[in-house]
């Protein structure tokens, strides 16, 4: 589990830091979280950006906003599929 005080070193090198903003947690009208995708596609930690939602948003916190490339459907869409399928993706 994630400490309240204390970020983890990938978090430093995430293409998004210093950036959180409307762009990840509107989410409202079409193509609401396409600048966000843009940072997220060439982000060098964005597998541990994803493992840390999936902890984090499974456990104690809702789902919600941008994350990881994924919005909070696509994101609940790929757990799912996870589940049916563990071994698919």
């Amino acid at each position: 589990m994630l400490d309240d005080h204390v970020r983890p070193v990938w978090h430093a090198l995430a293409e998004c830091r210093g950036n959180i903003s409307t762009l990840y947690i509107d989410g409202k009208g079409p193509g609401a979280y396409d600048a966000a995708r843009m940072i997220c596609v060439g982000c060098p930690v964005l597998s541990d950006c994803r493992a840390e939602g999936d902890e984090l948003e499974t456990s104690r916190w809702a789902v919600f906003g941008f994350r990881a490339g994924e919005s909070p459907k696509e994101r609940i869409g790929r757990r799912r599929a996870m589940r049916k399928h563990p071994t698919a993706v």
